[in-house]
């Protein structure tokens, strides 16, 4: 039995991949009656999210512009952190320069 998989999904709804991932991930800014939707859609085609690994559902990662300034150092540093965490299906964000961010627009991430 083929996995079904986002494009699947949004092919059969007519909606975008994106709108079908966000449904999936749980995100705002869908409307309840899309949101409904995709997910018997998900059901009736037997859609299952892989499992992850990861023991944290999110990892954000920030680097400061002192950081930044030697690039090729903490651009490997910072691939690397994420390469790791994508592998143990870990969802990653990263916020470089993140004094130029409020605390609250961090923590709305």
């Amino acid at each position: 039995m083929k996995r079904v998989t986002l494009k699947d999904l949004s092919e059969a709804i007519g909606v975008s991949q994106n709108t079908v991932s966000l449904v999936l991930r749980g995100r705002p800014g869908i409307s309840e009656a899309t949101r409904e939707q995709i997910l018997n859609k998900a059901r009736e085609m037997g859609y299952h999210e892989r499992q992850k690994d990861c023991n944290m559902p999110n990892v954000c990662v920030l680097t400061t512009y002192k950081n930044n300034i030697d690039s090729y150092y903490f651009g490997r540093l910072q691939n690397r952190i994420e390469y790791y965490l994508n592998k143990n299906k870990c969802t990653t964000i990263t916020v470089n320069n993140v004094e130029t961010y409020s605390l609250e627009a961090i923590q709305d991430l």
